[in-house]
């Protein structure tokens, strides 16, 4: 669906011919590419069609879920590579492709299983997020999308660590359902908030809640959403973050279940729901 977020109306909606639509990016202002995790391939449409079919595909690696432009002739897929019963077939793929002939340029693989988010960083290069199996730790895999080759694959992440996102300065801030979220410095090769002391919001009888995203403001502030859990009656918010610090600063009601948070001014916070 394509949604006017000032006026919170839709505007359209476009469809694979299987349904099944997952990760989506715009590669212009009218362009967008998505991921359809089904037929395992990502489609182009535009605003402008006359038409609500996608119909303008390339075949990736399976069950793709994220797409990352690196420039306007460049995409990324992240794909989780599972067989039919869910389970990893090997390691996590990167496919990048061309998005203006939506053709594959190239392959690398994410030194872990199951990966699901990635993000282009400062220095131009890309992190994906191996969650892996949910019980042993996490990895991030770095890629050069220039060469597709894997630069690096940083381990001691939280295990089931899931939405990744790099601010400006080359931090890598990774989220989890189970433990809030991590900072990595990519600079210096370490943990600002490891998982022994994550970023979260405490709970009354100790403890974390988790965070499926998090993003920061301009002025430096992190801002994370928390899905919320009927279980334990916590209603979902976004929690608000010192600069610096990471001190808990303010919170703000969101709708059920927010699983992505993207800020566009630092006065304006998007938080997607499921």
């Amino acid at each position: 669906a394509l949604i006017a977020l000032r006026t919170q109306t839709i505007d359209g909606f476009y469809l694979y011919p299987s349904g099944n639509a997952t990760g989506s990016v715009f590669i212009d202002p009218t362009t967008v590419l998505v991921a359809n995790q089904e037929s395992d391939e990502v489609g182009k449409f535009s605003l402008a069609q006359a038409n609500q079919t996608i119909s303008e595909t390339v075949s990736v690696a399976p069950n793709p879920s994220e797409v990352i432009t690196a420039s306007e002739n460049l995409a990324l897929v992240v794909s989780s590579n599972l067989d039919e019963f869910w389970a990893p077939r090997g390691e996590g793929v990167v496919t990048s492709i061309d998005p203006q002939t939506m053709t594959v340029i190239g392959t690398a693989e994410t030194g872990g299983t199951n990966p699901q988010f990635g993000a282009m960083g400062p220095d131009g290069l890309l992190y994906v997020s191996n969650t892996g199996n949910y019980l042993d730790p996490s990895s991030v895999a770095v890629i050069d999308p220039q060469t597709m080759i894997r630069v690096r694959t940083i381990e001691g992440f939280p295990a089931g660590s899931g939405d990744i996102y790099v601010d400006d300065s080359g931090l890598v801030y990774v989220s989890g359902f189970f433990f809030g979220t991590v900072v990595w410095d990519s600079q210096t090769g370490a943990f600002v908030r490891g998982p022994a002391n994550p970023v979260c919001a405490p709970l009354s009888g100790g403890g974390c809640r988790g965070a499926s995203s998090s993003f920061t403001a301009s002025d430096g502030a992190l801002y994370q959403a928390f899905f919320g859990s009927a279980a334990q009656g916590l209603q979902p918010w976004v929690f608000r973050y010192e600069p610096g610090t990471f001190e808990l600063a303010d919170s703000i009601p969101t709708g059920l279940g927010p699983s992505g948070l993207e800020i566009h001014t630092f006065r304006h916070a998007y938080a997607g729901s499921e």
